[in-house]
C-alpha cells in the first residue's frame, strides 16, 4: 500500500491523554451457521525486531517456533462465544508493528512460515481455505530530536486488507469519542452467499471479470491474483517408444524427441510444460525398436485422463523439438541429448479439446510421423493475452502514453518527506530514453526558483547505452505559491523553491520482452516499438502490463528505481550520510515516485487516465477536499424531501477547470430537511471554489449550488435548500454504466457500489473500500489511523452479522 491516506486521517498532537489503554476486540458471529471452527491468530514485531503471537491463555506474546511443515497452528486461537460474542484483550503498552489479525472459518493447515517469520495465508499458501484479516500496528513514533519536546505517544492504526480476496466478509465498528470521520463503521456488510450473488448479478459468465468469482467455497479473487494463477501444465506426461519396429515414415526414426504442451484459454495459451524426452527409438545397433510415441499423463502401465490447470482451459497443443537419436552403446547406457532450451526449436504438432484428449485409447496420445509440423508455430514465451484480463488495459496504457508523447504531463505534488511545506511541480513528456552509466538523464529544462530555465544534472546509473526505453519522464519545477497547478512560469513573481526541484523521474511504458514475449510492438499508428528487457534493477517485471495496473506493481512501485535512489542520496561536502551505518535518502524514491505513481496508476484503475477525450488532468485525478464530520439535520417545511441522499465534492482549480468527486457522505431523512454539509478546508493556491453534487437513490447526480462556493476565509460548510440543477461531473469507473468510456477496474468499481447509499445493491460501507493496492489515493480505501485516540472497543461482525438496530454509525 502506498504511504497516502485518508484526508481526515491524520493523528493529531501529542499531548498529554488519558485513557490510551488498547481497545477490546470483540468478534461476532451471525445468527447462522456459516461459520464454523472460528479461529484467529494475532502476531507482528516486538520493539526487539522478534516476530511473536499473542497467546490469549497467557496473555502475553511469545517468539514463534521454527516448523518442519512451513505451517504453524500454534498461534491459532478458538474463543469462547457468549451469545455470539468473543472478546479479546490485547495488552496496553506491549507495541506490535507490522501487526496482523488473521481469521479463519473452517478447515485450515495453519499460517505459513518461513523459519521463525510468519506471513499471511493467501490463495497460493492456502487455497480453498475460508479466511481474512487486518493490519494492526500499536507503536510509538520517533522521537523528537528538538530540545524540551515530550515524548511521543503510541499510535494505533487498523488497515482493512482485502485486497487479494474476500473469501469471509466483514465490517469494523469502533466506539469512541475520536475516531477519525467517517471511519467509525466500515467495511461490506454481507454475507459471502450475498456477496457472490451480488457479483453473478453485475458480471454475466462472459465477463472476463465473472471469472473472479470461485466456488467451494465462494471466494472473491482480485484480477491482478486471477493472472498470476494463469497456470501451464505443469505436471509431465509421460513418453513410452511403442509401437512395430517397422514405419510408413521411416524418416520419423531418424531422430530422438521432445515434447512441450500447452492449454488453450479463450483468449490465447498458457506457456508450455516442461519438456519430456520421447525415449530411445534404436536398439544398440541402430535399428528401429519402435516406431511411435505414446504421450499420457500417468504412468506408462497406469494413464489418467487430463484434468485442466486453468478453469476455463478449453484444449491442449503439442509442440515437437527433434534432436539426434540417443546413442545406445554396448554398455547399455544411452546417452541423452539435452532438451533444446530454445521454444522456436518446438514446433507445433496438432491440437484438440481437453474432452477429445481423454476419449483418445488410454487417454493417451500416439505420434508416429504422420502429422506434418507448423514450423511457423512455437510456445508462447509468456501467457499474455491468454486471459482477458492480461491485455484489458492494454489499449488504454497505449492511449496514455501516446498522448503525453505530444502533451505535457503537470502534477503538482505536496511536500513529501519530513516536516517541511514546500511542494514539487512535476512536469515532463513522454520519450524515448537509452540509458548510459554516467551520461545525463536528460537535456529537458525546468523552472528554477530564480525565475531561469535550468539543465538537471542527474545521470544514468545503469545502462550501456544498447537498449532503449520509452519513458514518462518528470522534472521537478519550482512553483507559483499563488497557483499550485500553473504550468507556464514564465514571469510569475511569486515563484516558490521546490522540494525536489531539478530531480529527474522515470516511469515506464509497461511492455517487456519478460512480460510479454514480444519483440516488436506496432501502436494504433503503424508506428513500432522495440520492446526492451525490463531493467535489472525493476521488480515483478513478469506482470503482464494490464496485470502492473490491476496491481500497482512493477513500472507503477519503483521505489528501487537507481536513478531516483542516487538522486535521492544525502551528502555531505559530497560524502554521503550515514546513520547507524545506513545510508540516509531524502524521500525522492521511497515517497515522491512512489506516491506519483500511486496517483497515475489510480487514475488508470478508476477510468479518468484517459477518460472524457482526455478531458480531465492529472491534478483533477482526485479531489483533496473531504467531508469532516456528518451532516446537520434540521426539519424544514421547505427544503430537501424525506428520502436517502448522498453528497460529493468537487474542487476547483485556479483555472477553472474542477477535480472529480470526493468520498461520499449519505444522509438518511424522514421528514422535509434543511441539510449542512462540513468539509475540510483546502489551501487557495489550490483550489478556488468548490461544487457540491446530490443524488437520490436510483436517479441521477445533480448539483446542489448553482454557482461555485468561493474557497475564502476558510468557508467549509454549505446548507442545502433543494436548489438543484443539471451535473456532468467527474466520476470514477463511468464505464460500470456507460460501455464507451475507457476500461476501468471493474472488479473494484464492483467492491465500491456505497451501500449506505442503497443496502439493496452496495457492497461497502460509504463506498470505502481497497479495490486495489493503492486505493487509499483520495481517501478512498478503509485505513482507520486512530492516532494518538484510541476507541474503547473495536467490534468485528463476520459474514453479514451486524450492529444491533439503533446504533449509529457514519
Amino acid at each position: 500500500m502506498s504511504t497516502m491516506k485518508h484526508p481526515n486521517i491524520i493523528a493529531g498532537n501529542f499531548e498529554t491523554l488519558s485513557g490510551q489503554s488498547m481497545p477490546k476486540l470483540q468478534f461476532h458471529l451471525p445468527e447462522d451457521d456459516s461459520i464454523s471452527q472460528f479461529q484467529y491468530a494475532v502476531w507482528g514485531q516486538n520493539t526487539d525486531k522478534e516476530w511473536v503471537y499473542f497467546d490469549p491463555n497467557t496473555k502475553a506474546y511469545k517468539q514463534f517456533e521454527a516448523s518442519s511443515t512451513h505451517f504453524t497452528k500454534e498461534c491459532l486461537f478458538t474463543p469462547a462465544f457468549q451469545d455470539g460474542v468473543a472478546t479479546l484483550q490485547l495488552p496496553t503498552g506491549v507495541y506490535l508493528s507490522s501487526g496482523v489479525v488473521v481469521m479463519f472459518s473452517g478447515q485450515t493447515k495453519g499460517v505459513p512460515i518461513g523459519t521463525t517469520t510468519p506471513s499471511v495465508p493467501t490463495i497460493l499458501t492456502n487455497p480453498g481455505e475460508v479466511f481474512a484479516l487486518f493490519e494492526l500496528t500499536y507503536a510509538i513514533p520517533p522521537a523528537s530530536t528538538a530540545a524540551g519536546s515530550p515524548p511521543p505517544l503510541p499510535t494505533l492504526d487498523i488497515d482493512i486488507s482485502s485486497i487479494d480476496q474476500i473469501g469471509l466478509p466483514y465490517t469494523v465498528k469502533s466506539s469512541g469519542a475520536h475516531v477519525p470521520f467517517p471511519m467509525s463503521y466500515v467495511g461490506t456488510p454481507l454475507s459471502m452467499s450475498e456477496l457472490a450473488t451480488r457479483f453473478k448479478a453485475r458480471f454475466a459468465a462472459q465477463s472476463p471479470f465473472a471469472q473472479c468469482l470461485k466456488n467451494d467455497p465462494s471466494q472473491l479473487i482480485a484480477p491482478q491474483d486471477i493472472l498470476t494463477q494463469t497456470l501451464s501444465p505443469n505436471k509431465l506426461p509421460t513418453c513410452t517408444p511403442t509401437g512395430p519396429t517397422s514405419s510408413k515414415h521411416p524418416n520419423f526414426l531418424k531422430h530422438s524427441y521432445y515434447y512441450k504442451i500447452t492449454e488453450s484459454l479463450p483468449n490465447g495459451e498458457t506457456t508450455a510444460s516442461d519438456p519430456v524426452y520421447s525415449g530411445i527409438l534404436l536398439d544398440a545397433g541402430g535399428k528401429p525398436q519402435s516406431s511411435e510415441v505414446k504421450i499420457n499423463w500417468g504412468t506408462a502401465t497406469n494413464p489418467i485422463r487430463y484434468v485442466p490447470q486453468n478453469a476455463n482451459a478449453t484444449g491442449l497443443n503439442i509442440y515437437r523439438a527433434a534432436v539426434r537419436p540417443a546413442d545406445t552403446p554396448k554398455a547399455k547406457q544411452a546417452h541423452i541429448p539435452p532438451a533444446p532450451t530454445d521454444l522456436d526449436a518446438y514446433d507445433h504438432l496438432t491440437s484438440m479439446s481437453i474432452e477429445v484428449w481423454n476419449k483418445q485409447q488410454d487417454h493417451a496420445f500416439v505420434d508416429d510421423g504422420s502429422l506434418n509440423v507448423d514450423s511457423s508455430k512455437h510456445p508462447p514465451a509468456t501467457s499474455y493475452g491468454a486471459n482477458a484480463l492480461s491485455t484489458w488495459f492494454d489499449s488504454m496504457l497505449e492511449d496514455f502514453f501516446t498522448y503525453y508523447m505530444t502533451h505535457e504531463f503537470a502534477y503538482y505534488q505536496t511536500h513529501q518527506s519530513g516536516t517541511g511545506r514546500t511542494g514539487t511541480l512535476w512536469r515532463g513528456k513522454v520519450k524515448l530514453v537509452t540509458p548510459y552509466k554516467d551520461d545525463p538523464i536528460t537535456e529537458d529544462k525546468y523552472w528554477g526558483s530564480e525565475g531561469k530555465q535550468l539543465t538537471p544534472t542527474a545521470k544514468w546509473q545503469w545502462g550501456n547505452g544498447s537498449v532503449s526505453y520509452l519513458v514518462l519522464q518528470l522534472i521537478g519545477n519550482a512553483y507559483n505559491d499563488d497557483d499550485l497547478s500553473q504550468i507556464d512560469l514564465n514571469g510569475v513573481k511569486t515563484i516558490k523553491t521546490s522540494e525536489y526541484e531539478g530531480d529527474v523521474l522515470n516511469i515506464y511504458f509497461p511492455w517487456f520482452k519478460e512480460n510479454t514475449g514480444l519483440a516488436r510492438l506496432q501502436f494504433k499508428d503503424s508506428t513500432d516499438y522495440d520492446v526492451p528487457p525490463a531493467p535489472h534493477w525493476m521488480e515483478n517485471t513478469g506482470f503482464f502490463p494490464s496485470q502492473m495496473v490491476f496491481g500497482c506493481a512493477g513500472v507503477f512501485a519503483t521505489a528501487n528505481d537507481l536513478d531516483a535512489m542516487q538522486q535521492a542520496l544525502i551528502t555531505k561536502n559530497g560524502v554521503p550520510v550515514k546513520l547507524h551505518g545506513k545510508l540516509q535518502y531524502n524521500g525522492l524514491a521511497a515517497k515522491a515516485l512512489a506516491n506519483l505513481e500511486n496517483v497515475l496508476v489510480s487514475a488508470m484503475n478508476r477510468g479518468v487516465a484517459t477518460g472524457y477525450k482526455f478531458g480531465i488532468t492529472p491534478q483533477q485525478y482526485t479531489c483533496s477536499y473531504a467531508f469532516s464530520k456528518p451532516a446537520t439535520v434540521a426539519a424544514s417545511k421547505s427544503g430537501v424531501s424525506k428520502g436517502t441522499y448522498t453528497y460529493f465534492l468537487a474542487g476547483i482549480l485556479k483555472d477553472g477547470s474542477e477535480t472529480s468527486l470526493s468520498v461520499p457522505l449519505t444522509v438518511h431523512l424522514n421528514e422535509t430537511s434543511h441539510i449542512t454539509l462540513h468539509w475540510n478546508p483546502q489551501p487557495e493556491p489550490l483550489y478556488c471554489a468548490i461544487r457540491i453534487y446530490r443524488r437520490k437513490s436510483g436517479e441521477d447526480i445533480f448539483q446542489v449550488n448553482k454557482e461555485k462556493i468561493p474557497n475564502t476565509n476558510g468557508v467549509a460548510s454549505y446548507t442545502d435548500t433543494d436548489q438543484v440543477g443539471p451535473a456532468t461531473p467527474y466520476v470514477f469507473y463511468s464505464d460500470l454504466a456507460k460501455p464507451d468510456q475507457p476500461s476501468s477496474n471493474e472488479y473494484s468499481g464492483f467492491l465500491h457500489q456505497d451501500w449506505s447509499s442503497d443496502p439493496a445493491t452496495g457492497i461497502s460501507i460509504n463506498g470505502l473500500v481497497y479495490g486495489y493496492p493503492f486505493d487509499d489515493m483520495g481517501g478512498f480505501s478503509t485505513n482507520i489511523n486512530f492516532g494518538v485516540y484510541f476507541p474503547q472497543v473495536v467490534d468485528i461482525y463476520l459474514n453479514g452479522a451486524a450492529p444491533a438496530k439503533g446504533t449509529t454509525a457514519s
